[in-house]
């Protein structure tokens, strides 16, 4: 049996770590959240595993395919890349019950705030998800960390956090991912 001991942080993608800008189809759309490398750089520093999790229900709807959501994430960790860090890992979900491409509009054990994707990093990567934060600008995202017994829940203000600050289970409120890299670096 593998030991469990690594601790990680789970980050939402669009309006968390990029600026939210509705269902991005290209990587000339992207832009990373300015500080955000520097953050992740101290959390890897201490230990921590990194992951982004991220609803993309435009594959579902016809929006883009599902090779333009992995291009779109490799090209964030190759930005990234630049400053020395990288996400360990990046999961996405597809799916949205309401969708148009077959294939992907089904109700799933994925999309947040369904843990799907916290279950599938903590079989790849040995977490203890009691270990774990998330860090997210949607109730969504405060769910999915609730749901998994997250050791902490941070809403940023930057994509849509900046509209609802009302949902329980938050235990931050941060203007910014570094914000919430810091908090998790001097308190934990």
């Amino acid at each position: 049996m593998k030991k469990i001991t690594n601790k990680a942080v789970f980050f939402d993608r669009d309006g968390t770590i990029i600026e939210e800008k509705n269902y991005i189809t290209t990587v000339s759309d992207i832009r990373i959240y300015d500080y955000v490398a520097e953050g992740l750089l101290e959390l890897k520093k201490r230990g921590y595993r990194l992951f982004m999790v991220s609803n993309q229900s435009g594959v579902a709807r016809g929006y883009m395919a599902i090779d333009t959501v992995r291009s779109i994430n490799d090209e964030i960790n190759r930005r990234l890349s630049k400053s020395n860090v990288m996400f360990d890992d990046i999961f996405f979900c597809p799916h949205y019950p309401l969708g148009i491409i077959k294939e992907y509009t089904i109700q799933c054990s994925c999309r947040k705030p369904e843990i799907g994707m916290a279950l599938k990093a903590s079989q790849i990567y040995n977490l203890d998800l009691k270990k774990c934060f998330m860090v997210g600008d949607k109730r969504t995202d405060m769910d999915f960390g609730i749901r998994f017994k997250a050791r902490g829940n941070i809403l940023v203000t930057t994509g849509y956090g900046k509209e609802k600050m009302d949902y329980g289970g938050i235990d931050y409120v941060v203007g910014s991912v570094y914000e919430a890299c810091k908090i998790i670096c001097e308190k934990y």
